[in-house]
């Protein structure tokens, strides 16, 4: 998998308004173990990049070496080019696998290995794994969140 950024705890989103509202709860919150938000999309052009808010982060089934260049420029932890990640069109719900990726869900993401050399191992984990390198919150050049 493509990558870029840190490493992270997060709620999922599925839409932009889903991830709004989680940031908002997040930012509110501040709950033990969570550091932001990751927004599933199928794919990643520019313009989206842009629409991105602070500590909202992505989960992408298709790789875009654009999008991943743009992601690591814009401070955004992301997972590209998942395969078996696919869209579920009548819940409107992203799945990993068989593992269904509803609005809040807890997972992290390990953007760091290889993360500049294109197409490269990332990792989304499920549930909210402790993190090392820094105490008490993301690792490495993620934005947002703290």
């Amino acid at each position: 998998h493509g990558v870029s950024g840190g490493a992270l705890r997060a709620w999922t989103a599925n839409s932009f308004e889903a991830a709004q509202a989680l940031l908002e709860r997040y930012r509110r919150e501040r709950p033990e173990g969570i550091d932001g938000v990751a927004l599933f999309l199928d794919r990643v052009n520019p313009e989206l990049i842009a629409m991105i808010p602070e500590g909202v982060h992505i989960v992408a089934h298709v790789l875009s070496v654009h999008a991943e260049t743009l992601a690591q420029k814009n401070g955004i932890t992301a997972v590209y080019g998942i395969p078996d990640m696919r869209y579920d069109e009548a819940e409107k719900t992203w799945y990993i696998g068989e593992h269904r990726m509803a609005d809040g869900t807890v997972i992290s993401i390990d953007g760091h290995e290889n993360q500049l050399i294109y197409h490269n191992s990332g990792k989304v984990y499920l549930g909210s794994l402790p993190l090392a390198g820094r105490a008490g919150g993301r690792c490495g050049g993620a934005r947002g969140g703290r």
